[in-house]
């Protein structure tokens, strides 16, 4: 029986066979969370992967933004300096950008509810029309901030991006999965109850981590393809919600397994 429902064949048969989950009921909680654990990896690479595409797109996008938008800045010694005319003005989406170091502008224009000012000796950065924070050049290094050296950062972070993406994920993916199993486990114990089953906290638990398996291939899979469904998130709900009962009521009732274990002994 072991070798029958391996890893791989655990993740195939979670998604109709009732003996994949009277097997997992029967096994240690330690090996199931082996399994949430594979679950998740490969549920990480195919996500990050999705992601990482996208982010490398956006990045190449954003080089000729930069190059339409950013003029050459050089801060050295806590002094800013540029060579465009200033003052520099660009707004996108309601924000307005400035760039004036010659000490005319000394505060973002309040028609302005985000954006950004560079003066000669302070950053101030407006988040709402109630909010902004100024930054000290001073504590800046020494920098060129123009198209090649903003070029040369989205290179390295389209080669190493992924692998932020892909910790992060896989972090969230364990803490809300194991989140999930908990939760919806006094469910569990609900149907366990008046079902007649008798099953120990254990086995449920483990039941709750093999039924994640066909929500979490479904949520994958849109977000794979890039598609929009609907309430999404319900269905995936749904779908977890009924193999859980379902593998909860594919276990032998109490009397069956009394009956069980007599036949056994009387054999």
């Amino acid at each position: 029986m072991a070798a029958r429902w391996g890893v791989w064949a655990r993740l195939w048969g979670s998604a109709w066979s009732a003996n994949a989950y009277r097997h997992a009921a029967a096994g240690r909680v330690g090996r199931m969370l082996g399994y949430l654990a594979l679950l998740i990896t490969l549920a990480t690479a195919l996500l990050t992967i999705r992601t990482h595409v996208t982010l490398v797109r956006a990045l190449e996008e954003a080089k000729p933004w930069v190059k339409a938008h950013i003029p050459e800045i050089r801060i050295e010694k806590g002094t800013a300096s540029s060579p465009v005319t200033q003052p520099y003005v660009f707004e996108e989406d309601g924000a307005g950008y400035v760039i004036d170091t010659t000490g005319a502008t000394t505060d973002l224009d309040p028609k302005y509810t985000r954006g950004a000012l560079l003066t000669k000796t302070e950053l101030i950065y407006r988040e709402s029309a109630v909010e902004s924070r100024r930054y000290k050049l001073a504590q800046v290094p020494d920098m060129v901030i123009n198209e090649a050296t903003i070029g040369r950062a989205l290179d390295l972070a389209k080669s190493w991006l992924w692998l932020a993406v892909a910790v992060g994920v896989f972090l969230w993916l364990w803490i809300a999965k194991l989140l999930q199993v908990l939760f919806w486990s006094l469910l569990g114990l609900l149907v366990n109850a008046l079902s007649k089953r008798s099953l120990r906290y254990g086995a449920l638990f483990n039941i709750g981590i093999l039924a994640l398996t066909v929500p979490t291939a479904f949520d994958v899979v849109v977000a794979v393809a890039g598609a929009s469904i609907p309430a999404q998130g319900l269905l995936s709900l749904a779908l977890y919600l009924g193999y859980l009962v379902w593998g909860i009521l594919s276990q032998p009732s109490s009397a069956e397994a009394t009956a069980s274990t007599a036949g056994a002994q009387a054999t």
